[in-house]
């Protein structure tokens, strides 16, 4: 608030959140001035609707005045503590709907206080007639843990629930906490009202020290004007010094007073914490009794419970080398399945690898024949052109002999006869091309053979050596030289070799139809 005329009136920040205690006999006490108007209210501070703290001590302390003790009285002796809205002036504000749950575990004292301790008791008082009963059966059938190995039914466990801990003390610990947070949840509010009268008071003082310093520049301006002899002025100038100088009596009692109630306050928010320390107390030692019951509870259970893994004991051990005998007959028979599908498999490849190599036998006596043939022919057709050629020159000789002597009939029949042979003899020679291409074709075709010959063969060797080792590995496992394990790894990498040599293939020498091809050449 920055200083202003005579008549600037009060902030509205402080207008709306200040509030203090002058008469806590009536309901709202209303303080008027020339420029504003403060109400109190005088409303009970709701704490969560918990019991009522005692009486302070400072309320009963001899010595002190009859204004303290009106003062302390309010405080420490209503219904309870009271409550300063600093968010209306206009209106007081209505209190806070009791919480029922919480006001009836407020009322409550002691361990008979916290609900659902009938229920508590019933399951002691069932949790103490089974265990009676359970040593009646431990003393008349003390052989009942010898008869756990012939399949004897064991008797049912004590209920679980009926001693823990959480049923016992969770009751009590959630009073506790909701107790705790509604006083935690009060005590902020109260801080928060606090910090906002705290805030008026502020502002409250500000305007006082702009009043005061207005006072003082009137103050100034009055000696002035008497000085100069301006009597009017200087007395319309001290009426108004006399109006501000009770406006700020009013305000300094106005902050004394608001101070005086956040004192209270801070009194009440001590009361609380130490009446809620209180509490704690009491309220820890019902939970130590109720652990010390627990925990004999737990002994209980850890008897029982160690009776009861000396009857399952017999029963485990049994059902293990049961689970150990069982899982082994089972990993034999696994174990053998595959062995024998293993030898199936070298069996169906070594047979396949054997037929391949029948028919590569059969199929190659076919080509070799057909070689054999073309060289034949071949040989023939190189006589026919070099007999050709012999006869061509020796025709060539009679025709010089026959224009030497000038037989001019003859030397046309040679040469008629030269020409003939000279056609036969480029024919022969076009077949011997031919020939030769074809020879080539077909050694081609040839190695091809040999190469899918050397691999069938191949394979069948490689075939009947994985099959004689499944055999070996066979009498192997069943003589006992090999365990589970090693067995199935000799049988996996043997799976791999027969699935490898399944999938192989012959190496092609020769692209596909590369021979046909050349016989549609030849026959073109």
């Amino acid at each position: 608030h920055t200083p202003g005329p005579p008549s600037a009136p009060l902030p509205e920040t402080a207008r709306q959140h200040l509030f203090l205690p002058l008469d806590r006999t009536k309901a709202w006490t209303r303080l008027s001035y020339p420029d504003m108007t403060i109400s109190i209210p005088a409303e009970p501070i709701s704490r969560g609707d918990r019991p009522e703290a005692p009486p302070h001590p400072a309320a009963s302390a001899p010595g002190r005045g009859e204004k303290e003790r009106h003062m302390a009285g309010p405080f420490y002796h209503p219904p309870s503590p009271p409550q300063i809205d600093v968010l209306n002036i206009t209106a007081p504000k209505p209190p806070a709907p009791p919480a029922p749950a919480a006001e009836k575990a407020s009322q409550r004292t002691g361990i008979d206080a916290v609900p659902g301790m009938d229920r508590v008791r019933r399951r002691r008082q069932r949790q103490k007639q089974q265990q009676q009963q359970q040593q009646q059966r431990d003393g008349a059938g003390a052989g009942q843990t010898a008869s756990m190995s012939s399949g004897a039914r064991l008797p049912p466990p004590l209920d679980m629930q009926d001693c823990s801990i959480e049923a016992a003390v969770g009751p009590v610990i959630n009073v506790l906490q909701e107790h705790a947070a509604e006083v935690d949840k009060d005590l902020k509010r109260n801080a928060e009202f606090r910090a906002q009268a705290e805030k008026a008071v502020r502002s409250v003082r500000q305007h006082l020290t702009d009043v005061r310093h207005h006072m003082t520049e009137l103050d100034q301006q009055r000696t002035d004007a008497a000085s100069r002899a301006e009597y009017s002025t200087a007395a319309a100038l001290r009426s108004r010094l006399d109006e501000l100088a009770v406006q700020a009596t009013a305000l300094e009692l106005t902050i004394c007073m608001a101070q005086d109630h956040m004192d209270a306050m801070a009194e009440i928010e001590t009361t609380v914490r130490q009446r809620e320390s209180g509490q704690l107390l009491a309220v820890g030692l019902e939970l130590r009794s109720l652990v010390l019951s627990a925990e004999q509870a737990i002994h209980r259970l850890q008897a029982e419970l160690r009776r009861l893994q000396a009857r399952l004991h017999t029963a485990t051990e049994a059902r293990a080398v049961i689970g150990q005998v069982m899982s082994m007959a089972i990993q034999s028979t696994e174990v053998r399945q595959e062995l024998r599908a293993l030898a199936d498999a070298a069996m169906e490849v070594e047979k396949r690898a054997a037929a391949d190599l029948e028919a590569d036998r059969a199929v190659n006596r076919a080509v070799l024949a057909d070689a054999a043939a073309l060289a034949s022919n071949l040989t023939s057709a190189g006589s026919l052109v070099r007999a050709a050629s012999l006869q061509v020159a020796l025709l060539r000789g009679q025709l010089e002999l026959a224009l030497q002597m000038q037989d001019y009939e003859h030397a046309g029949q040679v040469s008629a006869a030269i020409d003939d042979l000279k056609g036969a003899e480029e024919e022969g020679a076009q077949s011997m091309v031919t020939m030769e291409k074809l020879l080539a074709a077909h050694e081609a075709v040839v190695r091809q053979r040999l190469a899918d010959f050397k691999h069938h063969l191949a394979g069948l060797e490689r075939a009947s050596q994985i099959a004689h080792d499944v055999r070996d590995l066979r009498d192997m496992y069943d003589s006992g030289e090999v365990d589970n394990s090693e067995a199935l790894a000799l049988a996996t990498k043997l799976a791999a070799a027969l699935e490898e040599l399944r999938v192989s293939e012959p190496p092609r020498l020769m692209g596909d139809g590369e021979a046909e091809a050349v016989v549609r050449e030849v026959l073109a």
